[in-house]
C-alpha cells in the first residue's frame, strides 16, 4: 500500500509541475512579445517613416501577436489538462490514505487566460491600425 502512495505522490506532483512549467512558458511567451513590439515600435517612431517599413513593422506586429494568442491558447489547455490530472491523482490519494488528503486542494492558476489573450490581440490590432494609417497616407 505504501508503494501505490509513493506513486500517486509522484504522479500528483509531476502533475502539478507540468502544469507550473506551462503557466510559465504561457508568462515568458507574452513578456518577450510586448518587449519585441515595443522595441520595433521605437525603431519606428525614432527612423524616419516610409511606407515599406511601415508595412513590415505592421505585419510583424500581427504576426508576432497572432502566435502569442495562438500560444498562449495552447499553454493554456496543456495547463489545464496537467492540473486535471494532478487533481484525479489527488483525489486518489484521498481514497488511499484516509484523513491524510482530503484537505488538500489544488489552489486556482494565476494567471486566467483571457487578460493574455487580450495583450496578444492589442498587439496584432495596433499592427492591424498601423497598416491602415500607412496605407492611408501614402499618396501624401
Amino acid at each position: 500500500m505504501e508503494d501505490r502512495t509513493e506513486i500517486l505522490w509522484r504522479a500528483y506532483q509531476s502533475h502539478l509541475s507540468s502544469s507550473q512549467h506551462y503557466e510559465e512558458q504561457r508568462s515568458k511567451i507574452t513578456q518577450a512579445v510586448l518587449i519585441l513590439s515595443g522595441a520595433v515600435l521605437a525603431l519606428l517612431k525614432l527612423g524616419e517613416p516610409n511606407m515599406f517599413v511601415g508595412t513590415l513593422v505592421a505585419a510583424y506586429l500581427i504576426v508576432v501577436g497572432s502566435f502569442g494568442a495562438f500560444f498562449t491558447h495552447r499553454t493554456a489547455k496543456e495547463c489545464n489538462v496537467e492540473r486535471n490530472c494532478a487533481q484525479d491523482y489527488l483525489e486518489k490519494l484521498a481514497l488511499a490514505v484516509p484523513n491524510t488528503f482530503e484537505e488538500m486542494e489544488m489552489e486556482e492558476p494565476s494567471f486566467p487566460i483571457l487578460p493574455w489573450l487580450l495583450v496578444h490581440g492589442l498587439v496584432v490590432v495596433l499592427g492591424i491600425l498601423i497598416l491602415i494609417y500607412g496605407l492611408n497616407h501614402e499618396g501624401r
